[in-house]
């Protein structure tokens, strides 16, 4: 069950890593994605790279197939691409995403090892709750709609929630629940150190590959997946077009954290701003990834927690109504 919820991401990870392989062992693209697409895997990723691989074949750059075939891309993967394009680091940009990918499966293999117990007590609540209520006369229409009914609600909210998420004009959605995500401790700040490192990441791609730094922060700002950072880049890169330091211009935005803006000014002012953009998205990674994992060991407890006082509630509930009423 788990390595079925986690397959899409494994699979990603795979195909980037081999894909960065062939390349780098001197495979052209067109002969790569061949190689790629004669996996008899019948996943969906798989299915989606021998559409990308057919789809190439008329002579298309990868970052083009892709938006041929598969529209909803994550931008993160397509600013990568399309910089290590440009640059001639195709290789290495399929490795970085690799890399993420594999980072990213084992980080929800975890999250949901640690939390199917909790949830399978939540459901298990869910269901028995209302049966003291069955047996003291109520109809099995209520009982339906008090525990599968419940359950169904839920799973149609996740289903919505993802939805939208996943949506092609669904920023405004995104930008709502990366709000209400932030205001979680621990949670919150391990999103926006990760939404820095993609940042970092697409920023030292594209200006490698010889992108405008106005445009290069936009383009970046995009591929963080954080809309907060998307609306800054957004605003201040007219300004990187005008002639405006981007140092200076990142202190006015007061959307990076002083440890980003300070590094980032030295190193521009030393010429050595790829570098530290590298060294900026590792950290972050790691630093972000730490942080998931950490909320992650504790979100089983908490689940914990709030089955334990909902149990609790309900026996209370219970005992309060079978005392007589002159009580």
């Amino acid at each position: 069950m788990l390595n079925r919820l986690t397959a899409p991401l494994a699979g990603q990870a795979a195909c980037y890593q081999q894909l960065g392989l062939l390349l780098e062992s001197g495979f052209d693209l067109s002969h790569a994605l061949r190689v790629l697409s004669t996996q008899g895997a019948r996943t969906a990723t798989a299915r989606a790279w021998r559409g990308i691989a057919q789809t190439q074949r008329g002579g298309l750059s990868l970052s083009a197939a892709i938006r041929a075939h598969e529209p909803r891309w994550a931008t993160f993967d397509l600013a990568l691409i399309e910089a290590g394009e440009r640059s001639g680091r195709l290789a290495a940009c399929c490795s970085l995403l690799g890399r993420h990918y594999t980072q990213q499966a084992s980080l929800l293999q975890r999250v949901l090892a640690d939390a199917t117990y909790p949830l399978v007590l939540l459901h298990a609540l869910i269901v028995l709750r209302p049966v003291p209520a069955l047996f003291a006369g109520g109809s099995l229409g209520q009982y339906l709609a008090e525990s599968l009914g419940v359950l169904l609600l839920i799973y149609l909210g996740l289903g919505l929630l993802r939805g939208l998420w996943r949506a092609t004009n669904g920023q405004v959605w995104r930008g709502r629940l990366e709000r209400v995500l932030g205001a979680v401790p621990v949670l919150g700040a391990a999103l926006r150190t990760l939404a820095l490192a993609r940042l970092a990441a697409a920023l030292e791609a594209l200006i490698s590959a010889g992108l405008g730094l106005d445009e290069a922060w936009r383009q970046a700002g995009a591929a963080s997946g954080s809309s907060a950072l998307a609306a800054a880049t957004a605003r201040f890169a007219p300004a990187l077009a005008r002639g405006q330091s981007s140092a200076s211009a990142l202190a006015d935005s007061n959307a990076f954290p002083f440890e980003f803006v300070s590094q980032y000014h030295a190193a521009e002012a030393a010429g050595r701003l790829e570098q530290c953009l590298r060294g900026l998205a590792a950290r972050y990674t790691t630093e972000g990834f730490q942080s998931l994992r950490n909320f992650c060991r504790a979100l089983p407890q908490m689940l914990l927690l709030v089955i334990a006082l909902l149990v609790g509630f309900q026996i209370v509930h219970v005992w309060l109504a079978r005392l007589p009423a002159g009580d």
